[in-house]
């Protein structure tokens, strides 16, 4: 039986409007479903691929207490604990009866503390270089049901295990005479990623255990954001960059002059300012490169305005500008309250319409990422890399 269907023109033209308005909305409540991965191995190829990534490392240390390379965006903090204070064992090392223990807190600056992953290095006095082996740490590795937690990868002194996922790295400081324990697991938003996402961060995280005990080593800077993200875990990037995903939403469609959105997760803001503003900010940063700050007149039109978008205007203030590419690293110190603060202010065009993503509290540990990040995304309008 044939059946005929009419679709009136009226009915049509309202039904691709009410699709186009739906397919459009600045924020969505449906959940974006992911196929469900079942990746639960490593292979030595992965392992090998991921070791061997470029990173730059920073050495941390306090004389005769220690001695460690990190990578050079992290941070450190360091506890030290007496005897009975911390009830530590890896093996046949055990901390409990150690006279003192040094734990040393590891923090990504670009992926906060616990927001991925806990890492921490402990530093154990121990005379016995040979105390230590994989084979009784993997004696202590037993689930509540007394089972053996699944093993990913082991090698001479590191293993990845556990339903959690952890990562154990070991070594002996013969100068010192003590082991150096590096221990990490997935937290926070980690415990979200698929079983990919968390092997392959388990394998970043062992490849930080390996670098703690480098002694020599040569940093060169990243050249480009594809090189940011080839060198990075899979999940550190997906936590950066999903919170600028709706970016191109606001560019597009949202967004009106002198308005902002606030980037979620971030110190960052994205605005779109008018012709006036925008010029206005250009002969600003003209004002700082001739070194004439002081006779530069910001209109009272918009003055409310300026601040509000870029910073503070006060005469008394220092201002330095570093341009690199589409980012304006502009510097600001204030000798009448003796602080000092610096912006990161990527221009994007868009249809002859501009806008600036604002990024406040730079530090020094992420600046170059972020420099080319934004840099990449004001020239491709997005921070996909293509495959």
């Amino acid at each position: 039986m044939k059946i005929n269907i009419t679709i009136y023109p009226k009915f049509l033209f309202l039904l691709i409007l009410t699709y186009s308005i739906s397919s459009c909305k600045r924020y969505s409540n449906e959940e974006t479903v992911m196929p469900i991965e079942e990746k639960n191995t490593i292979t030595k190829l992965e392992v090998h691929t991921i070791l061997n990534l470029k990173v730059n490392l920073a050495n941390y240390s306090e004389p005769n207490k220690y001695s460690i390379s990190i990578p050079d965006y992290y941070q450190a903090n360091t506890t030290e604990y007496n005897k009975g204070q911390i009830d530590l064992k890896y093996g046949k090392l055990n901390c409990v009866a150690k006279e003192k223990t040094i734990v040393v807190e590891l923090e990504s600056a670009l992926t906060g503390y616990t927001h991925l992953a806990k890492e921490e290095v402990s530093i154990i006095k121990e005379s016995n270089p040979n105390l230590l082996t994989v084979e009784d740490i993997k004696k202590d590795l037993k689930t509540n049901d007394s089972q053996q937690e699944p093993i990913y990868y082991e090698d001479a002194n590191s293993i990845i295990y556990g339903e959690e996922i952890q990562v154990i790295c070991f070594g002996y400081d013969s100068v010192l005479k003590s082991y150096l324990v590096y221990q990490a697991e997935i937290t926070g938003y980690g415990e979200d990623l698929t079983p990919k996402e968390r092997l392959n961060l388990a394998i970043h995280m062992l490849k930080n255990g390996k670098n703690i005990f480098k002694k020599e080593y040569k940093n060169t800077p990243f050249n480009s954001w594809e090189q940011y993200v080839a060198n990075t875990s899979t999940a550190e990037i997906n936590f950066i960059t999903k919170p600028y995903s709706n970016i191109n939403k606001e560019i597009k469609a949202f967004l009106n002059c002198n308005e902002n959105v606030s980037i979620p997760n971030s110190s960052a803001n994205l605005y779109r300012v008018n012709l006036a503003m925008n010029e206005t900010y250009l002969n600003f940063l003209d004002a700082i490169k001739s070194k004439n700050v002081i006779n530069f007149n910001l209109p009272d039109a918009i003055h409310e305005n300026f601040e509000s978008t870029f910073f503070d205007y006060e005469t008394n203030n220092k201002y330095t500008l570093n341009q690199i590419e589409n980012v304006d690293v502009v510097k600001i110190s204030s000798a009448e309250y003796e602080t000092e603060s610096a912006k990161l202010i990527c221009h994007i065009e868009y249809q002859g319409k501009n806008f600036y993503i604002i990024s406040k509290d730079v530090s020094q540990f992420t600046k170059d990422f972020y420099i080319k990040m934004f840099n990449y995304y004001s020239k491709n309008k997005t921070l996909g890399i293509p495959s």
